[in-house]
């Protein structure tokens, strides 16, 4: 049993497997005299943390956000929506229209933005969030990962070599922080810092939530690379299909509070 379960943590790669600080060469002494050994450190379960990990996979504890590294400001959150959510958002994704004026299809709610212009205006408004993506905004916020309600989503549709170069979210129409669902496949996003040397790449699992603020929103760029595989479980995969859903709060209605004149 022991070993059952130290192969499922290994292969999930859960939290849970210690190794304890020995190795290497010592000695062994055997009716006084003294024989040299190698010292080999095994691998030891921590049932406690075995435990919290199938309460976790079994849905009755949350999966906390993993702790960032060298990227301040980026949060993340594993299984943030289950396989049957994201079943259905993507009927409802691929029951809408796409626009194609890019390379890669993309879907526009709440606020349409302009490329070209690289902004949005009160003319862009296309009204309230459709249902399924209310949901997900509702949720953002009471996981709080977000403090304001998303008034705009961007799906993107990304298809074997397909990216997007990179590039920050145009802080003047959209406030902090922004969070993007990733639904069908794991991609790695690539950051990197503006004016610098530093980069990064982070995996976005398949129905995770990766949320930008701080210096991962204004600091660091961020892009999907053009390449034709991932790497999962140690092993190049061909790349498909991946959706994201990009939540962003407009600036509009903030910048129109703050020129009313005072009461």
């Amino acid at each position: 049993m022991a070993k059952s379960a130290r192969d499922l943590a290994s292969k999930l790669n859960w939290p849970c497997l210690r190794t304890p600080p020995i190795g290497g060469k010592g000695s062994l002494f055997v009716a006084g005299r003294e024989l040299p050994v190698d010292l080999t450190a095994v691998e030891w379960l921590d049932h406690d943390e075995f435990r919290r990990q199938l309460a976790i996979e079994a849905g009755e504890v949350p999966d906390p956000p993993r702790p960032p590294d060298k990227l301040p400001g980026f949060a993340y959150l594993p299984n943030f929506i289950t396989a049957e959510e994201e079943d259905e958002l993507l009927q409802h994704i691929d029951d809408a229209e796409w626009s194609t004026e890019l390379k890669r299809r993309v879907q526009h709610y709440g606020w349409r933005y302009d490329y070209g212009q690289r902004q949005i205006d009160e003319s862009m408004r296309l009204g309230e969030l459709p249902f399924w993506a209310d949901k997900i905004a509702k949720r953002l916020v009471a996981k709080g990962l977000v403090a304001e309600l998303p008034d705009q989503v961007i799906v993107n549709e990304y298809c074997g070599k397909q990216g997007i170069s990179p590039h920050v979210d145009q802080p003047k129409s959209f406030a902090e922080p922004v969070a993007t669902v990733s639904l069908l496949e794991s991609w790695g996003m690539k950051f990197r810092r503006r004016g610098g040397e530093e980069k990064t790449e982070k995996t976005l699992e398949r129905r995770s939530v990766a949320v930008l603020s701080g210096d991962a929103r204004y600091k660091w760029t961020h892009e999907i690379p053009s390449r034709k595989t991932e790497r999962v479980d140690g092993k190049r995969i061909p790349r498909e299909r991946r959706i994201s859903l990009t939540f962003r709060k407009s600036r509009i209605q903030e910048d129109a509070t703050s020129n009313s004149p005072a009461r």
